[in-house]
């Protein structure tokens, strides 16, 4: 055995010995020296390609796999074929975990001075780039063997689908909108989910698919935003960057947009009142909470504020609609009881800090 220590070559000697003269207490000690040498290196390792294909944190793969289900079940109008069910929930699981491997092993020299990547399997040293290259080529092939299993339209869609899930870690690079291509990647089993069940692609598919376009670009500007300054440091694009200050209010845009879209769907697809209802509770549910956990503290709204009216006459609406967002937001401040946002557990410190972002420094209000 090259390489192995002097101990464990002892260890195995003794073990092949009293295999030669015990065979039964041999295999037991065998298996004993198997399991307590090699298989914790293995099962470690494991672990590592799990972490690389992020089945640790399986919820980009709900994010992937609900808009999916919801293009089966309208393409087969609520009886989906359940051999295509099977197929496309496996196509999801492999093609995420393809999709993260990849997009690790493309950012394995900007994840390392990345707070929040620099722990992962690439960036930490757990696993070699060619082990990573490897697995996401047998990952790769997986996903052709699945794809196999359709018919012909949706096959020429999942090229594009590959074709997107490779182009997204290199978009980043030279795109300030890569999560409109991810957004895309995401959204492309809606038309798939439809070739595969009824053999093309109509409105209702692309009204699905856009729906996902959107809400990707949604929670994925959020995710972005927690990455802004060390993004804008190591040079990678994102919306995050290319909305700026402007960022809540285009996120509510599209907010708006997606909700237009799940309406016209429930149109479509001559769905009933139900279907409205759940749109109206995710409404609720889509807007406030992202908004109010967005940007950590949400002093730094205000801060974006300009504190002096502006001298170009075409700024005056524009600054005049500033300040009435920021007494709307300092009322909204006043009267919760806690602020997640800030960080504050009562009432008083919340307006108190609120207070604090906009006024002056101590010295300049009490006069120098």
């Amino acid at each position: 055995m090259p390489g192995a220590t002097g101990r464990s070559r002892n260890r195995l000697d003794d073990t092949c010995g009293r295999y030669m003269l015990h065979p039964a207490s041999g295999n037991l000690a065998a298996m004993k020296f198997l399991v307590g040498n090699i298989a914790p290196d293995i099962v470690s390792q494991l672990r590592n390609y799990a972490k690389l294909m992020r089945l640790d944190r399986p919820i980009g793969i709900w994010l992937l796999l609900w808009p999916t289900l919801w293009a089966l079940w309208l393409a087969g109008k609520g009886h989906p074929d359940p051999g295509l069910f099977v197929v496309f929930v496996l196509g999801v699981i492999v093609m995420r975990s393809a999709g993260c491997v990849l997009n690790d092993y493309v950012d394995r020299n900007i994840d390392p001075y990345v707070e929040r990547t620099r722990t992962r399997p690439i960036a930490s040293g757990a696993v070699l780039p060619m082990e990573a290259l490897t697995l996401f080529a047998a990952l790769g092939f997986i996903a052709v063997g699945l794809a196999t299993m359709l018919n012909r339209p949706a096959q020429l869609l999942a090229i594009v689908a590959a074709a997107l899930t490779i182009a997204y870690p290199f978009f980043k690079r030279f795109v300030s909108i890569p999560q409109f291509i991810l957004g895309a990647a995401f959204g492309w089993a809606a038309p798939m989910a439809f070739a595969a069940h009824t053999g093309g692609t109509p409105q209702l598919a692309w009204l699905v698919f856009g729906a996902t376009l959107v809400w990707a670009v949604i929670y994925d500007t959020f995710y972005a935003m927690v990455d802004r300054e060390d993004d804008r440091k190591v040079g990678v694009k994102s919306t995050a960057l290319l909305f700026g200050d402007m960022d809540l209010f285009v996120i509510a845009g599209l907010q708006l947009v997606m909700i237009i879209a799940l309406v016209l769907i429930g149109l479509r697809a001559a769905l009933g009142l139900w279907y409205y209802g759940a749109v109206v509770v995710f409404s609720g549910t889509d807007a406030v909470p992202p908004v109010a956990r967005a940007r950590p503290p949400a002093c730094r709204l205000l801060r974006s504020i300009p504190a002096q009216p502006p001298h170009r006459h075409g700024d005056i609406h524009r600054h005049r609609a500033a300040l009435r967002i920021q007494s709307v937001a300092v009322r909204f401040i006043r009267r919760c009881s806690t602020s997640p946002a800030c960080g504050s557990r009562d009432r008083v410190g919340a307006t108190r800090r609120a207070v604090r972002c906009n006024d002056p420094p101590v010295a300049s209000r009490r006069g120098g």
